[in-house]
């Protein structure tokens, strides 16, 4: 891990009495014999009633579609937005600079970093300000992933299981209203220091949007412009609702073994399309070694029957990473929610 040292400077003053005001995290890290300043700016729309609603972008540095969209809907809808609302377009600025998922100043993945802590490394005051800062007012947490170059994803907004029944119901029926191409529920336990479960810990609804991989195409912008402004829609913070072009389709990934991953390192050639459907047993592509390219391909299987949710498009295969996740259609008790 990289030295980095440093300390907060400030944190947001979120005060819904005031229509619109804009605030920041700041922190100062100490790297390479340099010191940084590091400004997260934090917009605030106030005055409305109903649940107070927390959106992010720009957790991974390696992923633009967030803070791509979330300005976009500022521009457009600003005006427009109501209620009690807070967006943070690009929460991790150094790792956004360096085009990385990890920040360039700690060598810290962000949403691995939670709760994280105020005397630590630059990446754990970011989560230390965003929890203890932000969190605590939001009844809804949206934030916005795209994937990485790495991996392909369906279009999807991706949900957890809940082991409350109330929290999953709610969970469930509100994402009827949202405009994208697919619902995920998704087993990610074995993720540690997930922003995710931090919020979901707390009894607050939380969603993240996975918007394709590391395409940045304008179908795909335009597609998660939709998505954002019909999630705003559903949580009372914009007066027109936008309807949905297609039935949102429910699918689930109910544990690890749908997670497939790989022991070899290598090179993954892809030999199935994302979305497609495949059979258990069936080749979902194979893996060619970097130090023999003699060396027969290792075969990578599909351990179930379903729908290809996520395959490496990235090409690099590293041992114990997932090359593809297998989805199958929600059980009928989720979509009955």
């Amino acid at each position: 891990m990289p030295d980095a040292s440093g300390a907060l400077l400030e944190l947001p003053r979120i005060d819904f009495r005031r229509q619109r005001a804009t605030s920041a995290i700041r922190l100062r890290a100490e790297w390479q014999g340099a010191t940084h300043e590091i400004r997260i700016p934090v917009l605030s729309w106030g005055g409305g009633d109903g649940p107070v609603t927390l959106v992010i972008g720009g957790q991974h540095g390696n992923e633009y579609q967030g803070p791509l969209i979330l300005h976009e809907i500022i521009a457009r809808l600003g005006s427009r937005l109501r209620g009690n609302l807070v967006i943070v377009p690009a929460v991790n600025p150094p790792a956004l600079r360096a085009a990385t998922r990890v920040s360039p100043l700690d060598g810290l993945d962000l949403n691995r970093s939670f709760p994280g802590a105020a005397d630590g490394s630059p990446s754990q005051q970011i989560a230390h300000a965003v929890a203890t800062s932000l969190v605590p007012h939001a009844d809804v947490v949206l934030d916005v992933h795209s994937g990485g170059y790495r991996m392909a994803i369906i279009p999807s907004v991706m949900m957890h299981y809940l082991e409350n029944a109330d929290d999953l119901r709610r969970m469930i029926s509100a994402s009827r209203g949202f405009d994208l191409p697919a619902r995920v529920i998704i087993d990610e336990t074995h993720k540690a220091g997930m922003f995710d479960t931090m919020v979901e810990a707390q009894g607050k609804l939380f969603y993240c949007p996975e918007l394709g991989g590391g395409m940045l195409t304008p179908q795909l912008l335009r597609l998660g412009f939709r998505f954002v402004e019909s999630f705003l829609v559903q949580f009372g913070h914009l007066e027109a609702p936008p309807r949905p072009a297609r039935p949102v389709r429910l699918l689930e990934v109910p544990d690890q073994t749908h997670w497939v991953r790989v022991e070899a390192d290598g090179m993954f050639a892809a030999a199935v399309e994302l979305n497609s459907r495949v059979r258990a047993g069936q080749s979902l592509g194979h893996i060619v070694s970097l130090d023999d390219p003699a060396a027969p391909g290792m075969p990578v299987i599909a351990p179930h029957d379903g729908i290809v949710y996520m395959i490496n498009i990235g090409g690099r295969a590293l041992p114990d990473q997932s090359v593809a996740v297998i989805a199958r259609p929600a059980a009928r008790r989720f979509r009955e929610m």
